[in-house]
Order: C-alpha cells, then structure tokens, then sequence
C-alpha cells in the first residue's frame, strides 16, 4: 500500500528494498516484493542473508540497544536498513501501524472471538473463576489467557506486554529478585493505558474490547517497542524510518472507524484492505499473512545457547535476577529440542549479552 501510494506521488522510480534468507523459504517474501515491484515499475534491490551474516550481528548485537529489547525482529530490520544506506538512501518509509490501526494480526482474531465470553465469565464469584484455572493450563492460548486472567481481575488482551506467562516467570526468576518486585507484573505495563480506556468507555459507551485492542497496540506496543526498535536499527545504520500509517489525522480517522468493519467475515484489516481493491491485486491483499521473522533456531539456536550456558553461571553470580538451577532446565529442553522456545532463548540471550556489555 505504501509502494503503491508513494508510486502515484513521484516523477522517479520508488526505490524499494527486501531481503531473504538462504536455503529458508519459509521466512522469504522475495516473490511477493518483486511482484509489487513489477506492477509500481520500482528500483528494487535485494539481499540474501547467511548464516554468517545473522551469526556475526547476533555476536555484537547488544552494541546497538542502549536498553535490552526482546523481539528478534530487530535482525532482519538491521540488514534491512543496511541495504537502504548501502544504496544511498537515507530516509525510508514502512508499513508501521496498519496491524495495531486496523486489528491486522491473526491473534486478535481469537481474542476478538473470546473476548464476549470473557465478559460474561469475569463476573462469576472469585472462588470458582479460581477453579476454573486449575482446567486452563500453563499453555500461551488465549483461552488459558482469559481464565487466568479473568481469576486475577485483569483486562483479557495484554497486547505486547509480556514475554513470558506470570507463573512461568516465578519459576525462571530468584525468589529474592519476586520478592523485591512484590505487585510488579507484565499487567503493570499496561494497567494504567487500561484504566484509561475505561474512562473513554464511561463517555461513550459504544466502544468495545476490539476498540481497546486498538488503543492499547497505538499506545503501548508501536512507541515502546516498533518504533523503538526502528529508531535504533535505522539510527545503526545512518537511516531514518518513517511511518505514514502513523500520521496523526490518519490515526484519527482509524480509531474512529466502528470495529465491525476491522475484522469481517474473519478477514483482519477488512477496511483497509477493502479500500485498496482498486489499486492492489486480489492475491497480494488477501494472502495470508507473514511475520517479519528470521531463521533464529535453525542457523543460531547452538550459538546463543552456548553462550547462555557458558556464561550461566557468572551472571547469576553477579545479578540476583534468575534461579539458575530453573533456568539450566529451561536450557536443557531447548538443547533436547523437546519444544520450540528460540523466543525464550533469544530473550534471555540478548538480556544477558546486554548486561555483559554495558552494566
């Protein structure tokens, strides 16, 4: 969408900028870009990322973030950015904000779904949303979500507020370090944004739970964690970011569209994607969706791993923060591949990484 409105708007070729990684289909949109790039007639450019290439700019990722950030996006913005500087530009544009805007991710789908019946189940007596928890588990669904939450009195939908699940974190982190934190959890990110929504609901009660899944992604998760990470990949790389989606009379007009026509007929972004009918083709708007993810487990999950284990016991040491004993398991099932936990292990590896290089 973005290709296509600034293509109207320019006497020049677009340049347009992509990358992909080796012998990882499942992670490469090079295909689609080009398509794009066919129809808007762009100047456009590709990388191919190695496993050497990942493997070097985890080893000195830390050197970037002058405050930790858990979200392995940030690999592939980097050599993103890189390819734009190594062309000559200095300011891009990206499709930050369309998701949060228009309710573009395919999670919210499910919390949309849930979201009457968590209304409906939050009103029950303590005592039995209590036992109900007891029947949803520890896994990340957001069933189990509702249950838990709804027993704590807390809002359903957390946004990107959390990395892992409260009661796993009691187990990874020093019974000291929980003690000190004492009501501190991932629902004090957002708490206050919550209270806030609610005072809104008061003087118009018409919005609902999906209107506050897109206040809280607008308020919450682009400032503090998109356009952080953009600012200081692109920053690393003498670039600026920019993101028309985000400018303000057009988030206006977004939030002020009924959430009804967000999601419809179980199709995410249903306006927005409505409205540019005449302008992109059918496949190209309606296929389905990729994340901007990269091949972590498959070229470095070895690397970080090794490097949590060999420096496992220095840090805990020197920062009261994990059970060591807790999350040497962690390792140990990541390392037998009983389950796909890179997010974790990028997490806590990048945590690490960071402490070792500026504190």
């Amino acid at each position: 969408a973005v290709v296509a409105m600034m293509s109207k708007r320019t006497t020049h070729p677009v340049k347009t900028f992509t990358i992909g990684f080796e012998g990882q289909p499942d992670f490469n949109e090079l295909v689609y870009a080009r398509t794009i790039s066919k129809q808007f007639g762009t100047d456009h450019y590709e990388k191919i990322v190695q496993p050497q290439d990942l493997i070097r700019l985890i080893d000195n990722i830390a050197d970037i973030f002058d405050d930790p950030i858990g979200d392995a996006t940030a690999i592939p913005i980097y050599f993103i950015s890189q390819l734009a500087r190594e062309q000559g530009t200095i300011v891009v544009l990206s499709g930050d904000g369309s998701d949060e805007l228009f309710a573009g991710y395919n999670s919210w789908k499910k919390y949309n779904q849930l979201y009457p019946a968590y209304n409906l189940y939050k009103r029950l007596p303590g005592f039995i949303k209590r036992t109900m928890t007891l029947f949803g588990g520890e896994d990340e669904s957001p069933r189990a979500d509702m249950l838990h939450r709804a027993a704590a009195n807390q809002e359903f939908f957390w946004g990107g507020a959390k990395a892992f699940k409260e009661s796993y974190k009691r187990k990874l982190l020093n019974p000291e370090w929980i003690n000190h934190l004492g009501e501190i959890n991932s629902y004090s990110v957002i708490e206050k944004l919550d209270r806030r929504f609610d005072q809104y609901k008061e003087k118009h009660p018409y919005l609902n739970h999906l209107d506050r899944m897109c206040y809280l992604g607008f308020r919450q998760q682009i400032p503090t964690r998109y356009l952080h990470r953009m600012d200081k990949l692109g920053m690393a790389n003498s670039i600026e970011i920019r993101s028309p989606f985000l400018d303000y009379e057009f988030i206006n007009l977004a939030l002020s569209i009924p959430p009804e026509w967000k999601i419809r007929n179980n199709t995410p972004k249903y306006i927005l994607k409505k409205s540019l009918e005449g302008i992109l083709d059918h496949d190209t708007l309606y296929r389905k969706k990729m994340g901007f993810c990269v091949p972590l487990k498959e070229w470095a999950g070895t690397l970080m791993s090794e490097y949590v284990e060999s420096h496992l016991t220095e840090f805990t040491q020197q920062h009261n923060y994990f059970n060591r004993k807790e999350l040497s398991q962690h390792l140990s099932q990541i390392n037998t591949g009983k389950s796909d936990l890179s997010n974790d292990l990028w997490t806590i590896y990048f945590l690490m990484a960071w402490f070792k290089k500026w504190m």
